[in-house]
């Protein structure tokens, strides 16, 4: 066995922690399910009081000031994965952050989604049973609080699911199944997440939490059980649906 210690570091604080360990026998390994956020110096302390006692003589004695051993690569990778990381993997996504999914056609061309999508601080491609979706990163696609949209063909805009809601249903429904855990026919939809059967006629559009929206011709509605109200076209309620996802 080597003499180094290891620690295991999100890669977006290799960087800021390289420095400080340039000096000390430590070894380091980047791994991108970890997020110690702008200061990682106070995780790099949690991190390093939980890992396991050296064992045996041969690894000598830590760098001076920093009691660190192997890191427990079960425990501590396990209980820093992002929220929205953890969905992706029950999802059985794969992330490639900087790789690029053309948009789907119906929705390449809408002004106003492509403007919420150019606000996105990061965003690559997700690839779950071999389906590849676009993934867009508020402020990026890095840290636990990031807020991450899943977009992916569908009729009859696209398919969207905000990943960093779930288990909270949030997302634009897509024709026959789909990411969105939404079953059944419209009216039992909206029976699930209302508590009350759609008054009216139309398709299932998208699913905010405790809301559904209907698609009647070229108009959408939003109904929470209670009350219908008017959203628009499906280009424009799409729009801002993202828009508020993107932002919480």
């Amino acid at each position: 066995m080597s003499g180094k210690s290891v620690l295991v570091l999100d890669e977006a604080s290799l960087a800021k922690a390289r420095k400080a360990l340039a000096e000390a026998d430590v070894k380091v390994h980047a791994h991108a399910n970890l997020d110690f956020g702008a200061d990682p110096l106070p995780k790099l302390a949690e991190l390093v009081a939980k890992v396991r006692p050296a064992q045996g003589p041969e690894l000598g004695a830590p760098p001076q000031g920093m009691q660190v051993s192997e890191v427990d690569q079960m425990g501590a990778p396990q209980a820093s994965l992002a929220p929205w990381r953890k969905a992706l993997a029950e999802l059985g996504g794969s992330l490639d952050i900087g790789a690029r999914q053309p948009l789907p056609p119906a929705i390449a061309k809408s002004a106003p989604v492509l403007e919420v999508l150019n606000s996105a601080g990061e965003q690559g491609v997700v690839d779950i049973d071999g389906e590849r979706y676009g993934v867009y990163g508020w402020p990026d696609l890095r840290r636990s609080g990031a807020k991450v949209l899943l977009i992916g063909a569908g009729e009859p805009l696209a398919e969207v699911l905000a990943l960093h809601r779930l288990p909270a249903r949030h997302g634009i429904c897509r024709r026959g199944g789909g990411l969105l855990p939404s079953t059944g026919r419209m009216g039992r939809t909206s029976i699930e997440v209302t508590g009350e059967d759609y008054p009216d006629n139309g398709r299932l559009f998208a699913v905010d939490h405790d809301a559904v929206f209907v698609m009647d011709g070229q108009s959408v509605h939003r109904w929470d059980g209670q009350r219908q109200s008017a959203q628009g076209s499906p280009s424009a309620c799409m729009a801002s649906l993202m828009l508020t996802w993107s932002q919480r």
